[in-house]
């Protein structure tokens, strides 16, 4: 009995290890062919600008019609990247008159895959992030059709995070 319980224990400390070393592989696969072949979001951008070290940044901006000034939005991206979703969003609320810059937080990098989004939120640094979103706040204060007393900042999930970090910095 003793050694078909040790025979059982074993059997499933195997099938444990196999099904994590699975894990890992479709993981670490998934982020090297994103990193790859996966889309870019500067496909979608159509602006850019530059931070305080020089850097380029890019971003979407989409403006209302009527002459400015106009309230602004700064809309940052869920851990996806700046992707379709995040353009049509920009693209309804320039319709309701606001002028919207959708700023790329990730640099670039943009996925539709779970263990890739999740990658790209750890791997970012912080510093960088903030650095870039608040570049895109000084674009914004900058432009010649924004209202610089009616500016706002929104997003969802890790855009919604952000959007908080931006205010209480």
């Amino acid at each position: 009995m003793k050694r078909t319980l040790w025979t059982w224990t074993k059997r499933i400390l195997l099938a444990l290890a196999t099904l994590l070393a699975l894990l890992i592989a479709y993981f670490v696969g998934v982020n090297l062919y994103e990193a790859r072949w996966g889309s870019r979001s500067t496909s979608l951008t159509n602006i850019s600008y530059q931070d305080a070290a020089g850097n380029r940044l890019h971003g979407y901006l989409v403006q209302p019609e009527g002459s400015g000034p106009h309230p602004a939005v700064l809309l940052i991206h869920e851990w996806w990247g700046l992707n379709e979703g995040i353009v049509h969003l920009a693209d309804a609320l320039a319709a309701e008159g606001y002028l919207v810059l959708a700023a790329d937080a990730y640099r670039g990098q943009t996925t539709r895959q779970i263990p890739r989004a999740l990658w790209l939120r750890l791997s970012i640094p912080e510093e960088q992030v903030f650095s870039d979103l608040d570049a895109a706040l000084d674009f914004l204060y900058a432009h010649e059709s924004v209202d610089p007393d009616r500016i706002a900042s929104m997003g969802f999930c890790f855009g919604g995070g952000h959007s908080l970090q931006l205010g209480l910095r």
